[in-house]
C-alpha cells in the first residue's frame, strides 16, 4: 500500500500563492482524480509530488518519508506522465523505455524485460521498433505512460492522460488507467469531469490553491448504482423564470418522477435532478408543459458526471443558491 500525506502544504511564486495550506491523506492502490480550473494549482501539486519542485512550506510524506529529504530516492518510487509527454523523438520506442528504466534504477540485466512488460501493459508492442517521432498522439501518450511505469512505481502521476485523444483512444486509455490503479496509487489530473467521475475512486478539487473537495468517489458511485436500473434514466430539469419552491411543487405533482433533488442554478431559474422510467421520459416533458412550465430544458444525464459537475460549479465558480435568494 502507498500513502501520500500532505501537511499544511503551501507554495507561492512571488506574491502569488499557488497552493494554500493543503492537508489530506491519500492511500492506494487506486485512482485519485485531481480537478480544478486553470491556475487552481494542479500542475504545481503534481510537480511537488514528483519531486521536481520543493514546497514553500509544509510537508509531503510518501509512506512516512519526507520527499524533500531525499528527492532522488523519491523519483525512483514515482512515475510521471507530463503534458505534453517528455519524450525523445529521435529514439526507438523500446530503446527509450529501456533507457528510462536505467534512469529509474532498474538493474541493467532487467531493463529490457522491464521495458517489454511496460510496453505490453500499455499496448504498444506493435510500435516497439518504430521511432517515437513517427507516432500518433495516442501512441505517444502510451509511450509516456510506459516510461512512467517501467520501474513499477508505487505512485503514478498522470497529467491530462486523455487530452487530445479520439473516442476509441479514450476508452482504451480509461481501461489502462483503471488497470494501473489496481497496482499503484494513480493521481490523474484532468479538466474532463465525466472522465474523472467514471475512472476515479477519490476526487480532490483545488480552487485558488485551496483544497475545496476531498471526497471518496467509489462509495458514492456504488451507492448511486445500487438504486439504478437499466430501465430508468436520470434527467436534468431546468425551469426558467420561477422560484425554487414553485418549481419543486410543480415537480412533486408528477408522480412518475422519483428522487427529485434541487441543484444550484442561475438567477430566475431552478435546476433539478430526478429519475423516471425510460418509457415515461416523453410524458414527463408533456406534463411539464401542460402545467405551465416556462423555458423548460429537459435532458438525460450521466448521474455520476452530473454530480461532479455540480460540485465543480459549487466550489470553483460559486453561484448563489436559489433557496438562499428566497429567504
Amino acid at each position: 500500500m502507498t500513502e501520500i500525506l500532505l501537511r499544511s502544504l503551501s507554495h507561492h511564486y512571488g506574491e502569488t500563492r499557488a497552493l494554500d495550506a493543503i492537508d489530506t491523506s491519500i492511500k492506494g492502490p487506486g485512482v485519485v482524480g485531481l480537478v480544478g480550473r486553470n491556475g487552481a494549482g494542479k500542475s504545481t501539486l503534481l510537480s511537488i509530488l514528483a519531486g521536481l519542485r520543493a514546497p514553500s512550506a509544509g510537508e509531503v510524506l510518501l509512506d512516512g518519508q519526507d520527499i524533500t529529504h531525499d528527492p532522488q530516492r523519491l523519483r525512483a518510487r514515482v512515475g510521471l506522465l507530463s503534458e505534453p509527454p517528455a519524450l525523445h523523438d529521435e529514439m526507438q520506442v523500446s530503446r527509450f523505455i529501456s533507457w528510462c528504466a536505467g534512469l529509474r534504477g532498474v538493474a541493467r540485466s532487467a531493463r529490457d524485460s522491464a521495458a517489454r512488460d511496460a510496453m505490453r501493459r500499455c499496448g504498444i508492442e506493435d510500435v516497439a521498433e518504430r521511432q517515437i517521432g513517427e507516432l500518433s498522439h495516442g501512441y505517444r501518450k502510451r509511450v509516456g505512460i510506459a516510461q512512467a511505469i517501467v520501474h513499477e512505481p508505487g505512485l503514478l502521476l498522470l497529467d491530462e492522460p486523455i487530452s487530445g485523444l479520439d473516442p476509441s483512444q479514450i476508452l482504451a486509455m480509461r481501461a489502462l488507467v483503471r488497470a494501473l490503479g489496481a497496482r499503484a496509487l494513480v493521481v490523474v489530473s484532468s479538466h474532463i469531469l465525466a472522465e474523472i467521475a467514471q475512472t476515479c475512486d477519490h476526487v480532490l478539487m483545488l480552487e485558488e490553491g485551496k483544497l475545496v473537495l476531498d471526497k471518496p468517489w467509489s462509495a458514492h458511485k456504488a451507492g448511486a448504482k445500487a438504486h439504478e436500473r437499466e430501465d430508468m434514466v436520470t434527467l436534468e430539469i431546468v425551469l426558467g423564470d420561477t422560484t425554487l419552491s414553485v418549481a419543486r411543487a410543480l415537480l412533486d405533482e408528477i408522480t412518475t418522477l422519483t428522487g427529485v433533488e434541487a441543484l444550484t442554478g442561475a438567477r430566475n431559474s431552478a435546476r433539478f435532478i430526478a429519475r423516471t422510467a425510460r418509457e415515461d421520459h416523453p410524458s414527463v416533458a408533456r406534463l411539464l408543459v401542460e402545467k405551465g412550465a416556462n423555458l423548460l430544458t429537459l435532458r438525460e444525464v450521466d448521474r455520476e458526471a452530473g454530480e461532479l459537475e455540480e460540485l465543480f460549479v459549487r466550489f470553483a465558480s460559486p453561484i448563489a443558491d436559489l433557496e438562499e435568494e428566497e429567504e
